[in-house]
């Protein structure tokens, strides 16, 4: 799991920036945190993520790095920005892209 900065030594912070920079420069790494991420996450198994399911992968999210919980409000413009499409789902490519900007 992330740390929060402030909390690391800066040899610690600099370890988990190069742990993502690992993760996000090999695209097979970083395919399979995707696919472990959407497959944790599409709790009913049907192949997309829905709002529930996206509201539940951002508050594990911003309880992993020790931040407030996201509001409501944050949750939907956070999942409207990712549905791409406009599909009322997020589909593996849009999580992708979400991570990737993250």
């Amino acid at each position: 799991y992330l740390k929060m900065v402030d909390q690391m030594s800066k040899e610690e912070a600099l370890e988990e920036v190069k742990q993502l920079e690992n993760i996000l420069g090999n695209d097979k790494l970083f395919n399979g945190v995707v696919d472990a991420t959407f497959n944790e996450f599409d709790q009913d198994k049907n192949g997309v993520i829905d709002r529930e399911e996206m509201g539940d992968l951002l508050r594990t999210i911003y309880e992993e790095v020790k931040r407030p919980q996201p509001t409501e409000e944050h949750i939907k413009q956070i999942f409207s920005e990712t549905d791409k499409d406009d599909s009322g789902t997020i589909e593996k490519d849009e999580l992708k892209s979400l991570i990737r900007h993250l």
